[in-house]
């Protein structure tokens, strides 16, 4: 039941992000219908549009829709900024911090002994 519940959510919100390609796919595959039966300039063979006037009307009515709802479609939006810090300041910064030890908790919890040793793989010769 929720597995359900779940797949129909998504296909929901993924029907509402893709309905601009939902639209193109409708046109290309009815495309033979559309130009001859639902084509504005159907009385005007000069335009020779093969239903694409059909396309705009129906692109335009959706993105008329999204500016009506525009909730059905959230951007995130990040700033991320890069600050650039001089090698100097790395290097008085690592050296000025205070190595006092966390009272309760001995030293040999926490080791770095593994950093010392280097994997060396068999030699085949």
């Amino acid at each position: 039941m929720k597995k359900a519940a779940v797949i129909s959510l998504a296909v929901l919100i993924a029907s509402l992000n893709f309905k601009d390609l939902f639209t193109y796919l409708e046109f290309y595959l009815n495309r033979d219908y559309i130009a001859g039966n639902l084509c504005i300039n159907l009385n005007d063979p000069a335009a020779m549009c093969y239903g694409s006037c059909f396309l705009k009307k129906s692109l335009k009515a959706n993105q008329e829709q999204e500016q009506k709802y525009p909730f059905a479609k959230k951007e995130e939006r990040s700033n991320t900024v890069y600050l650039p810090i001089a090698r100097s300041a790395l290097c008085s910064f690592s050296s000025a911090q205070n190595h006092t030890q966390i009272t309760g908790h001995p030293g040999s919890l926490y080791s770095f002994t593994y950093l010392t040793d280097i994997f060396h793989p068999p030699s085949l010769g």
